[in-house]
């Protein structure tokens, strides 16, 4: 097994020993989880985001995360960047990848025992010169993942995992768990460990991030999270990426 594989279960399972944690996937983590906002409900992050890679520097400002529940199952989901990359003294921006994905919650864990969701969604770039430019990514992906959560006594394990499949780039795997804790009634502190593997193994992009949430007022909620790559990743995969937004719910 590469050695950054064995680094990512290692670390995997390091979490899933935690004691009384409560995992909580979506942003301002990379892990999803089965929640939905509800029926008729809102849920609109915008954030400010920066990652940091050998020679450049991108940002997210913002980054737009609209989502909306058509039923209690059901989450309609559409995302789009508008990307600052800065390079040896240059300064570039325009708009990023647009993502759009429908998230289905087919088992419940109050009558299964087990939270489960699947959320295919499609990635591509806007006719823009963004691509040319590096700004965004060629061609179109489609991300096929399962997310799951599960209440194990004070425990509630948190993951996901899926195929990302490119038109001009190499397939790849990903895997991710998110760890929380309820610090008070209104803080929530996260802990993240997501790698994103070639279809080879050929390449692996593993990042360990800490963040939380503190919810400000019945609508608003503020997000934060920051972190790095671990050792084994390749070369382009961030030193350093953060995450802070505001999210709306209603």
């Amino acid at each position: 097994m590469p050695t950054g594989l064995r680094v990512v279960f290692l670390g995997l399972q390091v979490l899933t020993w935690v004691y009384a944690l409560h995992s909580q996937g979506g942003p301002p983590l990379i892990t999803d989880d089965p929640g939905t906002p509800g029926n008729h409900h809102w849920e609109i992050n915008v954030a400010y985001t920066q990652a940091r890679v050998t020679g450049s520097t991108s940002f997210g400002a913002p980054d737009l995360d609209i989502n909306y529940g058509a039923g209690d199952h059901v989450q309609l989901n559409f995302e789009i960047p508008c990307v600052v990359q800065t390079a040896h003294d240059n300064t570039i921006a325009g708009l990023g990848n647009s993502k759009a994905g429908v998230k289905w919650r087919f088992l419940d864990q109050d009558k299964h025992g087990l939270d489960v969701s699947t959320y295919p969604h499609i990635v591509w770039n806007n006719p823009t010169n963004s691509v040319r430019r590096g700004l965004a990514d060629d061609g179109l992906q489609v991300f096929l993942p399962l997310e799951f959560s599960k209440h194990v006594g004070k425990f509630e394990i948190n993951g996901e995992s899926g195929f990302n499949i490119q038109q001009h780039l190499r397939n790849e795997l990903w895997l991710g768990l998110a760890v929380g804790i309820q610090a008070s009634g209104r803080v929530e502190l996260l802990s993240e460990l997501h790698s994103i593997l070639t279809a080879a193994f050929a390449e692996n992009e593993s990042v360990f991030g800490l963040g939380g949430r503190v919810k400000l007022t019945r609508v608003n909620t503020l997000l934060f999270s920051a972190g790095r790559s671990l050792p084994g990743s390749t070369d382009h995969e961030p030193k350093f990426f953060m995450y802070l937004g505001m999210q709306f719910a209603f």
